[in-house]
């Protein structure tokens, strides 16, 4: 696949974990994923943690509107920003 939409209501680094090898594989894909911190939590895991996922398979993370890369500390004032059950959709590319 060159594109992949994730939206499993916090389970999104379980599901990345499962697609490692074609991730890994298919340089060319693009991942868009849901990113909301406290489904993240409910499953038992954090958005810290699937970022450093896809950092560790050298992806960039983006916010799609306005496309913008995303550093370290604006996914983590995104995240402050997003309380409850807020959320927004993230793009990850190489």
């Amino acid at each position: 696949p060159h594109f992949v939409k994730i939206d499993v209501q916090g389970w999104e680094l379980e599901a990345l974990r499962g697609m490692r090898q074609t991730l890994q594989t298919n340089r060319s894909i693009k991942v868009y994923f849901e990113f909301a911190p406290a489904h993240f939590r409910r499953a038992g895991t954090s958005y810290r943690e699937l970022v450093a996922f896809l950092r560790e398979l050298d992806f960039r993370i983006y916010d799609p509107h306005p496309m913008k890369e995303l550093s370290p500390k604006a996914v983590d004032q995104l995240a402050d920003s997003l309380r409850g059950l807020r959320y927004t959709n993230l793009l990850a590319v190489r």
